[in-house]
Order: C-alpha cells, then structure tokens, then sequence
C-alpha cells in the first residue's frame, strides 16, 4: 500500500500502521484517491494484472465505525469473501469478480467508482502433474506457460543444470537450484531454452522455499504474455530427494500442463472522493496474486476501504 500527496516530493509508503501515517495530513482537505491495485502491474508486467483505484468528498461520506475506526467483523466479513472468490489470477474469472464486487463494495456506500478494463492474455490452467505410475509430485507451471494438452508428456527423468551439455534429447530436464538461492522472479527461460537446444521434451526446475513448498514464479519479459520455449514445472524442495533418485535412474515421469490460452481482459475499479482540495490523497493495494492470497493481500483490501480508513476522521 501507499499514500502519495501531491504537494510532497517524496511518497509516503506505508506497511501496516495506516493511522501512523495519515497523521502526516489533515485527511478533510484532501481530495483522496484510492488504487487497488494487482500486484503484478505495480511489478510492469512482470506478470501482467487488474487495479482498482477510489476517490470521495467530506459530504457524501460519514463514518458508523466506532471511535477507532475498526469494526472487527465487518472486515473479517470482507476478507472472508475474498477468500471464498477463488484463485485470484489476474484476468480469470476470480479476478473479473472480485472487481465487480469491490465496484459493488464502493457504489454502496455512495462512492463514485467505475471498473477500467484492459487487454492481457490469460492462460486457463485446468490441470497440472507431475507423476510416476505410482507416485505423484507437488508442483505449479512456470509462467507463461506452454500446454502439452491432457495426456501431457511421458519421458525419462533426466539431472541436468545450466552448465551442463550433456544430452537431453527425449527426456524430461530435471534442474535444481543452488541449496542457497531463494527467487520470486527467477529468470527461468535462458535455462529452458538451454534444455531446448539438448533435445529436452519438457522440464522440472526444484525451486528453493523456507517452507520447502511450491514456490510460484513471476514471468520475466518477454515472457510474461507468450509461452516458455518447453512445458515446464515448478517442483518443491519437499520432493527434492525423490526426484533426484529418479532422475538417476531415468524413470520414465508424465508431465502435464493442460489448459488454454486466450485474449482476455483485467480490471481496475477507479472511485473518487473529491473534498474540494487540490491536494491528493492516493490509497492502494494489490488484489490479485497466484493463489487465494488472503494473507498476503487481505490487510491491504481491508485497509483500502474508506470504512476504515476514514472512519476516525470524518466528523
């Protein structure tokens, strides 16, 4: 989340204490401007993703919060439909409805708002595995992905990294990070492409996580609105061992990413609250991300409605 004022040169960025730092302004003579926005587009394209932006005036809103400006169950009310919406990807169904659900959020409390759509390419992922005829493996495609369609690809399990040149032709590449390296925007594709140029079918990259789970990746350009050079999987650190132990014996895995790709479209919603000043008050916060995220992105959705926000503040 931030707060830009623009009469300051320099932005207010705010964590969590969202009290703290309107401190710096009297809120009833600024006009305000709320975003919600996707994290993605605040990361230029990195994956691509929606917004949604408010603005409000003194008159049109009052606050029935209590003195502190938290009314506990509401918020958790918000955060829980959130929750219930889905997968929050941008440009999904999910995505679509949760901006007409914060638009609908806002219109009700008289808030002038408006959904802004814009163009992107979404990939609809049905399916994704990674198995053997006994065992099947955690795992995530790396973005953007390319399809192998429902009977996915059935090929020996093969150790390679990339400084490796040895042959990969007709097999699946297995990488594995450095122990030590943590990413979210690991620049996959020169390795994929190196697997490529070896005769690779497809490939599994173990990524390193605290947790040792599926650690989802950002796309890099130019890969963030057109597929990968191969199908290719993210594995977790969890399965690291197995994997390994298979890929020394070339067991034969199947590797599936089974969706579809289409144009389609994201959505900001943009809502004003004009108090007559001529400075701005700018409030946003991601709403999309990988998965349910809610606890990645509910505190700032909760902070971003002016329920809360302005509650202690409007007379």
């Amino acid at each position: 989340m931030y707060i830009v004022d623009n009469l300051r040169e320099d932005p207010i960025l705010v964590n969590s204490n969202i009290d703290l730092a309107l401190s710096a302004f009297d809120s009833r003579k600024l006009k305000t401007m709320f975003i919600s926005m996707n994290l993605i587009r605040l990361l230029c394209v990195v994956l691509i993703s929606s917004a949604a932006m408010l603005a409000c005036s003194k008159s049109e809103t009052k606050s029935s919060l209590p003195a502190n400006g938290v009314a506990p169950a509401q918020l958790t009310g918000l955060l829980q439909h959130y929750q219930g919406l889905g997968e929050h990807r941008s440009g999904t169904a999910t995505d679509q409805a949760t901006a007409h659900w914060l638009l609908s959020e806002l219109t009700n409390r008289g808030i002038e708002a408006k959904l802004q759509a814009w163009p992107l390419n979404v990939f609809n992922l049905k399916e994704s595995q990674l198995r053997t005829d006994s065992e099947s493996f955690s795992n995530f495609p790396f973005w953007y992905p390319l399809a192998t369609g429902p009977a996915g690809i059935r090929a020996p399990l093969v150790l390679t990294d990339s400084a490796e040149n040895g042959d990969l032709a007709g097999a699946i590449a297995l990488i594995r990070l450095p122990p030590d390296q943590f990413e979210f925007h690991y620049d996959v594709a020169p390795i994929l492409q190196s697997a490529v140029d070896k005769g690779a079918l497809a490939a599994v990259m173990i990524m390193n996580h605290p947790m040792k789970a599926v650690s989802a990746q950002n796309a890099n350009q130019p890969w963030h609105q057109q597929a990968l050079p191969l199908p290719a999987l993210i594995a977790s650190e969890a399965d690291a061992e197995s994997l390994l132990s298979l890929a020394v014996n070339k067991t034969d895995v199947r590797l599936i990413i089974n969706g579809d790709s289409r144009p389609g479209e994201a959505m900001n919603v943009i809502g004003k609250i004009d108090r007559g000043s001529d400075r701005w008050l700018i409030i946003s916060t991601p709403v999309s991300g990988w998965f349910e995220v809610t606890n990645e992105r509910g505190p700032g959705i909760a902070l971003w409605f002016p329920d809360y926000l302005f509650g202690p503040y409007i007379p």
